[in-house]
């Protein structure tokens, strides 16, 4: 017995060599390094790179392995910290800089509308005059990669003004376009809502949505689209310009139905806006001066419910200016941003509120309270639900800038300032869209400085690339996703940090946005994430070649997959 427990006791004594798995059970390098004893091997995926530098060892003799994805060592090479390849980038979170969009020498080009297609291009319309023309025409130009192309007409040119287009896409990846066209006089002839369509290679022949009515004027304020459910909100006047009421119009599939007046009799309401969410509901909110409310309505397949406020005028009144903007996410929350004054106050704010399924929160005020003046909101939502507001701050009446703020999820950020002073002036009537990398886009219409001509500018909201060339420019932190190729569900596992959140998008080859999925923290501090082949719908995605970025504050890194069936 005696034996027995002498041998037990030398054999704990003795101290084995063991590996230590990153990232399997050590996020990190310089975690295991520091969990490790003399003699032991820290094994690292082969995609794991690091500054040695920054390595400490402590004086521990410790070796470092690279090994394959397969977890197969190599042959039992051992690799010295000074010869493990270093490759690190700083990933770009932050505005691009401002640049011009429209090319022509016209005049007077002001903001319409911007909207990303399914292959994430970005569209932009607006409407302008061209030196040699007496009428204003409807322009769009689509981003290349690089620059705004060639501006082209979305409208034959004619003898009439055309304002205020605004653009839409729908389940099959075609461009609708609506703005109002005036006849006559401007501001004393008849207005029309027309519309047009992207067929093949150019625009459709226009068409009038709204039939001739000598009783009203009626006038586009936007145009909104989910699956095949296509809506138009209008604000239509009398002929004296004296009462102004909301309309809207739905695309049945061969035409437009007639346009509806949504609102109650008061003699003003105006600045509508028109969202659609995934069941192919409307929801619609304008604003009334007269009582100082923004309204709230929704279409539920079958009618209008019943109107309802958002804001209580008594803390928040809501003038001729209130300029409300409607947004729903993909999951059907109802997001609102407008114009204000608070009480007590004099200046106009930026308000915004949420719908909780059954009521409206109450309001935040969303810019710095800088007793300026803040205009023309609007809102876009990303498929990851971060929301972003962009609006006009008017310092005088000829110095006008674009701002811009999101929430994350936790917290709203700080203002930022979009343009540039030197390059234009009174930077106005802002419109925004998200494209398939959840990179924010931002229009407006500034005054060239030295020029005094409107143009159209842009700005935009920029991460890492996403692209196959990024597999060997980006920095990797330890990512393992296993099995590739993979038929059902594929994990991913990734080194996770306590100050940082993990997500995972997945893209098709033509950049396409397919899905976001966040993270789960284990207790080995990794990141496990599943992809089950689906789309952010929940519908089962083609076989093919799907390229997948893990980021978050500390790395980026993009995985290619291979999907069979």
């Amino acid at each position: 017995m005696k034996r027995i427990i002498l041998l037990i006791i030398f054999i704990s004594s003795l101290s084995f060599a063991k590996t230590l798995l990153v990232p399997e059970y050590y996020p990190t390098i310089q975690q295991a390094i520091i969990s490790a004893s003399d003699g032991d091997t820290v094994s690292i995926l082969s995609d794991t790179y690091f500054q040695s530098d920054q390595l400490n060892f402590n004086e521990k003799n410790v070796f470092i392995q690279n090994r394959n994805l397969s977890g197969k060592f190599r042959k039992s090479e051992i690799i010295p910290p000074t010869k493990i390849p270093s490759k690190q980038r700083t990933m770009s979170r932050n505005w691009e800089g401002q640049r011009l969009v429209n090319r022509l020498d016209s005049v007077g080009d002001l903001t319409g509308d911007i909207a990303c297609d399914q292959q994430s291009i970005l569209w932009v319309v607006w409407w302008g005059r061209l030196t040699q023309s007496n009428s204003d025409q409807i322009f769009f130009s689509r981003w290349n990669g690089n620059n705004w192309s060639d501006e082209q007409l979305v409208n034959p040119i004619d003898t009439f003004y055309n304002y205020r287009p605004c653009i839409t896409f729908d389940n099959t990846n075609r461009a609708w376009v609506v703005w109002t066209r005036e006849e006559g006089v401007p501001g004393h002839g008849d207005w029309e809502i027309f519309y047009t369509k992207w067929v093949g290679n150019g625009w459709d022949q226009k068409r009038q949505i709204n039939l001739t009515n000598l009783l009203r004027k009626d006038f586009a304020e936007e145009i909104n689209c989910r699956g095949n459910e296509i809506w138009v909100v209008t604000s239509s006047f009398n002929r004296n310009m004296d009462t102004c009421a909301v309309f809207t119009s739905h695309w049945n599939g061969i035409n437009w139905d007639t346009l509806i007046r949504v609102c109650s009799d008061s003699v003003w309401q105006w600045f509508s806006s028109i969202a659609v969410d995934n069941n192919g509901r409307a929801h619609i909110a304008w604003c009334e001066p007269i009582s100082g409310r923004i309204y709230y309505r929704m279409h539920n397949n079958t009618g209008w419910t019943t109107p309802i406020w958002i804001n209580d005028p008594s803390t928040i009144f809501c003038d001729d200016w209130a300029a409300p903007q409607i947004a729903v996410d993909d999951s059907n929350n109802l997001h609102v941003v407008w114009v204000g004054i608070a009480s007590g106050e004099t200046d106009q704010d930026i308000f915004y509120s949420k719908y909780n399924g059954q009521q409206w929160l109450a309001p935040i005020r969303l810019n710095t309270n800088d007793n300026y003046d803040e205009y023309y909101p609007d809102i876009a939502l990303s498929s990851s639900n971060t929301i972003w507001v962009t609006w006009d701050k008017h310092l005088s009446f000829w110095v006008s800038h674009p701002y811009a703020k999101h929430f994350d999820g936790n917290s709203w950020s700080t203002e930022e300032k979009l343009d540039n002073d030197s390059i234009s002036y009174f930077n106005a009537s802002n419109k925004t869209a998200i494209d398939n990398l959840e990179n924010p886009w931002i229009i407006w219409d500034g005054i060239t400085s030295g020029i005094d001509n409107g143009d159209i500018y842009s700005n935009r909201y920029i991460t890492a690339n996403i692209s196959e060339n990024a597999l060997t420019t980006v920095y990797i932190s330890a990512v393992h996703v296993s099995p590739n190729p993979f038929r059902f569900s594929t994990t991913f596992v990734c080194p996770a940090y306590s100050f940082s959140q993990t997500t995972l998008d997945i893209f098709n080859v033509d950049g396409k946005f397919i899905k976001r999925i966040i993270c789960s923290l284990t207790k080995r501090r990794q990141n496990m994430i599943r992809w089950d082949g689906t789309d952010k719908n929940g519908q089962k995605v083609r076989s093919g070649v799907y390229l997948c970025k893990i980021s978050n504050d500390c790395f980026a890194v993009i995985k290619k997959l291979i999907l069979i069936k």
